[in-house]
């Protein structure tokens, strides 16, 4: 995440300027920010999508090491970079939507080099205000499929906000634009 452009650059939230104004975001760009509104940024992020800051494996280092392991139900845990530079906890395999509540769907991004098709950066984003379709595929975070009853209990709670959201939204008067 170095710094992109050249010159001096405002943050779109308190346009200072200054050198800890940068191009925020891992894969997808997310706007000009200093480090004090990135940093909150980063914050509301994680609360909302249960996402932790852990440091990243050396790729360096040709040392065993045992997988991240869910200290509830002991599967292996498989964590991907968010495009805020946290990680999450994702399945291996994607799920259809309609499946998993909106909270706990995500899609990989891929980024490849430059003029090639090899793919040098996977990048969890969180499908938070987007609606796939019921069949899409989606691939949850380890805490919706967890078979552990606190994780049971959360996935449903997300399941009933999920459906008071939808009969909101279809509750809303259709305004005619004609």
């Amino acid at each position: 995440m170095g710094r992109s452009g050249e010159g001096k650059r405002s943050c779109q939230r308190c346009q200072s300027i200054g050198d800890d104004v940068e191009e925020r975001g891992r894969a997808i760009p997310l706007g000009w920010l200093c480090d004090r509104h990135w940093a909150q940024a980063v914050q509301i992020a994680a609360a909302a999508d249960d996402s932790v800051w852990r440091p990243e494996d050396d790729p360096d280092d040709v040392a065993f090491h045992e997988p991240h392991r869910c200290p509830d139900c002991r599967a292996p845990l498989t964590y991907y970079t968010t495009n805020f530079g946290l990680s999450i906890a994702l399945e291996p395999s994607d799920a259809p939507a309609k499946d998993i509540p909106s909270r706990f769907r995500w899609r990989l991004h891929t980024t490849t080099a430059r003029n090639s098709k090899c793919v040098i950066m996977l990048t969890a984003v969180h499908l938070g205000g987007l609606e796939p379709a019921p069949d899409e595929p989606v691939r949850p975070t380890h805490r919706a499929v967890c078979p552990a009853p606190a994780a049971r209990e959360q996935v449903f709670d997300e399941q009933l906000r999920d459906l008071a959201r939808s009969r909101r939204r279809l509750a809303r008067p259709v305004q005619d634009t004609g």
